[in-house]
């Protein structure tokens, strides 16, 4: 049976909770990471992450530019929920190249959505990973920008050398909105307003922003 085939029939009749307990608490224990970024689907990874093992490592996802308003809101939920581990994709690689996979390897990237303040409409960019990834065997990958492509059945898979997890395959939008509320969860404070202004000092040099 090949290592995938395995962990498929370890892991296929485990809910959520107990995937994500299996992972990093039995089978990759030091050895996983997760990648977040603020939206509503991350944010219940995280607490979950949070009730299972809080010092798992969480690197958040986003563009050069957060908005204000993502930087409270990122560390109002790193405080209530006790997530011991909280790092932004190059904070902890300063001066590396993130986008040279390592030998042997691919690369390693997540997709997000990010707003063009200045030309207007939403684009694509790839966050590259391969150094935040290195020293890992397993990646929770929570930052939810888009929805997986239909017809994927496994919440685990292969991604290079990585064990890929995508832990909320199987949750509905209904799903995500019950557990917010029975959790008393905030959204983002962007989910119910219109676009927010961009920041004055930044309008000309940094147009590309995300939460």
């Amino acid at each position: 049976m090949s290592k995938l085939a395995a962990l498929w029939e370890t892991t296929s009749p485990l809910s959520t909770v107990e995937l994500l307990r299996h992972l990093i608490t039995e089978r990759y224990v030091g050895r996983t990471v997760v990648t977040a970024s603020l939206r509503a689907r991350s944010v219940v990874v995280l607490k979950l992450i949070s009730r299972i093992a809080p010092e798992t490592p969480i690197v958040f996802c986003h563009a050069a530019q957060l908005y204000p308003e993502s930087i409270s809101y990122r560390e109002r939920l790193i405080a209530t929920l006790g997530l011991e581990d909280c790092r932004d994709v190059d904070s902890h690689v300063a001066n590396l190249d993130q986008s040279q996979p390592a030998p042997n390897d691919h690369d390693h990237v997540e997709r997000i959505h990010a707003d063009d303040l200045v030309g207007g409409g939403t684009v694509f960019e790839l966050v590259h990973l391969n150094n935040s990834l290195a020293d890992f065997d397993c990646w929770i990958s929570a930052v939810y920008h888009e929805k997986p492509p239909a017809g994927i059945k496994h919440r685990v898979d292969l991604d290079g050398r990585l064990v890929k997890v995508n832990p909320l395959l199987r949750w509905s939008d209904a799903d995500v909105r019950r557990f917010m509320l029975a959790n008393e969860l905030p959204y983002h404070p962007r989910v119910a307003a219109v676009r927010p202004e961009q920041p004055a000092e930044d309008r000309e040099t940094s147009p590309l922003y995300s939460y």
